[in-house]
């Protein structure tokens, strides 16, 4: 279920990038110890069949976190996937002010058009002397845990 797709930031793979995060998640909530109290190595010191365990399941939590959401194709989401997912986040959902979504390691930004008391689009001057639509902007971190 997970992908397989090269993440720009460390040149990964997202199944791989997913392993990592979840094992350093784990590994920083039991303090870098194991239930013996022996040290846990790092990432890089694992053997490769635990790293492609973590792999597995870190690529597992990333489908079951997105599928309810995005279905089977994570290139295809519907508005009503879309609006579920943002709603989750606690952001009021209106598909007419919406201008973006973006999602990378850490957070997740949604840009939205503003609406005046009657519903128009609240629009301001620019530097040019034409108008555009004013936007707010709503970024929300993504933490362990």
């Amino acid at each position: 279920m997970s992908q397989q797709t090269e993440t720009p930031a460390t040149g990964e793979s997202t199944e791989v990038e997913d392993g990592r995060t979840a094992y350093t998640a784990y590994r920083d909530a039991v303090g870098g110890l194991a239930y013996d109290g022996q040290p846990i190595p790092g990432w890089d010191d694992l053997p490769d069949k635990v790293r492609a365990g973590w792999e597995t399941a870190g690529g597992a939590v990333r489908a079951s976190v997105l599928e309810p959401y995005v279905g089977q194709d994570a290139h295809a989401v519907t508005v009503d996937q879309l609006g579920a997912f943002v709603s989750a986040l606690g952001i009021a959902w209106d598909p007419d002010t919406l201008l973006s979504i973006t999602a990378v390691p850490g957070k997740v930004t949604v840009v939205r058009g503003r609406r005046n008391e009657e519903g128009q689009p609240y629009l301001v001057p620019t530097h040019d002397g034409s108008v555009e639509q004013a936007t707010e902007t709503v970024t929300i971190a993504i933490v362990p845990g």
